[in-house]
Formats: C-alpha cells, structure tokens, sequence
C-alpha cells in the first residue's frame, strides 16, 4: 500500500476540493509512491510528533493541521520550520493533511464531535460552507450548565474549557451549537438556530463580547479538541489493513 491509497481514501471521502479556498491541504512533502510502513494519525505536525514518528518507524504522516498552511519564502535551514521540513525528507518520512475538507465532510469534524457529545436531532449548523456544510447543532437532556461543561472535558479529553456568559452556573442548557477549530465565523448561524449554547475554538475577545450581547453561552473549548479526528480515522484505516499509531501530543496552552 502507498500514498496513493491513502490520498485515494480522502478523494472518496474528504476530497480536497472541498476545503475552503484559503487552505492548504494534501501532499505537505514526501512521496505518495512510496510503500507505507506505518501511520502515524496527529493534529500537528510538531517538532515532537516527528521525533516520536522516527522512534516508531512511522514513514507516513497524516495530520489534520496541515505542515505548510503560509507560503514559505526561502528554505534557509535556520527556522524551526525548515528544519522540520529538512528532517521530515532525510527521513523519508511523508506528510499528508485534511484540514477543512474533513471539517466539512461527513461525519466529519463536526460529527464525531456531536457523536462524542451524544446530540440528538442533529443537523448541519452552516449550510453555506463548501462540501456538506459545517459545524453541527443538536440536543442533549437539559443539564445545568456547570454539568454539560465537564460533560465536554470528558467528551473531548481537553483539560479546561473558557466560559462566556453572565449566567448562573446553573443555567439550565439542552440546545447546542459546535463547530470545531476556529468557528466564531458561525456564531450568526448559532444566534440564528436559537441554541442555547455555542462552542468553538479560539474565541476571540470581541467575539465573547457579542456573545455576551446575544445572550448566548460561549464555550471556548480550544482547538485542541479536535484531536478526537485520529480516533476516527484510526478505525477507518485500520479496515483497510493499515499499521496504525496515534500520536502522544498535548495541549500546547497551561493554566496558571
């Protein structure tokens, strides 16, 4: 088995067509002829994960988070990002991402993510994004909002969540919007479903702001949180005879 049939699983499933213009996804560097030994499954592609993939025999990296997402200017091996770059190749070790064409498929992101949380009546959250449209929204059993929160830690294995609201910690929550990564773009689509809770990653300050305004509750669950996507794509690879790793990484940020 090569690149090739892993590419050849993302075209079927996940096609980079589907990715927002502003991404980059696919091939990062390597060989897709190559024969595969193992894959590793990560959300970054770090200094760490490559050398825990050298330690592990991994030769093929399939990461969500893509390797080169801003065009290089030069290869000058001084950077820490060439240098990556230059040990991935001395390695023979090839990298492969799908970044917002898997967001936007299906399940998808979005609905591993509304699976892991056990939403009912689940439906697309915005319908305008490319592919089948982006985030998710649904129900769960009214709970008061403290509870959902560590409901969310337990379901993503994420050590800390960031909470926007001028509510009670008793609220009574059942409506629920998510949209994975950076989604605060979403948050009309949420205002719009009439939800009681919206959750995303990297929210900004002006966006708690409006969502303060709105009346809505934030939840800034990272964007770590969607390293949950190697659980699911280590079953589907698994089917087709793949050896499969999934990479030891960690939340870069710490609370103090």
């Amino acid at each position: 088995m090569t690149g090739h049939d892993i590419k050849a699983y993302f075209d079927a499933n996940y096609p980079e067509s589907d990715a927002f213009e502003w991404d980059h996804v696919g091939l990062q560097v390597g060989d897709l002829n190559r024969a595969i030994k193992k894959v590793m499954l990560t959300l970054d592609v770090t200094h760490a994960v490559v050398e825990e993939a050298i330690h592990k025999n991994v030769n093929f990296i399939v990461s969500h988070h893509p390797l080169i997402f801003h065009p290089l200017q030069s290869m000058d091996l001084n950077t820490p990002e060439t240098k990556l770059i230059e040990t991935l190749i001395r390695r023979d070790i090839t990298v492969y991402s799908a970044h917002t064409n898997y967001d936007v498929g299906m399940p998808g992101m979005n609905g591993v993510m509304a699976d892991l949380l056990g939403l009912r009546d689940i439906e697309v959250l915005n319908l305008d994004a490319p592919g089948h449209g982006i985030g998710r929204t649904g129900k769960v059993d009214e709970m008061p909002l403290s509870d959902f929160l560590h409901h969310i830690k337990k379901a993503f294995n994420v050590p800390q969540v960031t909470l926007v609201t001028s509510h009670a910690l008793d609220t009574p929550v059942s409506r629920i919007a998510l949209s994975g990564g950076s989604g605060s773009d979403d948050l009309s689509y949420a205002l719009r479903a009439g939800v009681d809770l919206f959750m995303t990653g990297d929210i900004k300050h002006h966006t708690a702001l409006e969502m303060e305004a709105a009346g809505i509750v934030g939840v800034d669950m990272s964007h770590f949180a969607e390293h949950v996507f190697k659980a699911d794509l280590a079953h589907a690879f698994k089917d087709k005879g793949l050896d499969i790793v999934l990479s030891n990484e960690n939340s870069p940020f710490r609370v103090f």
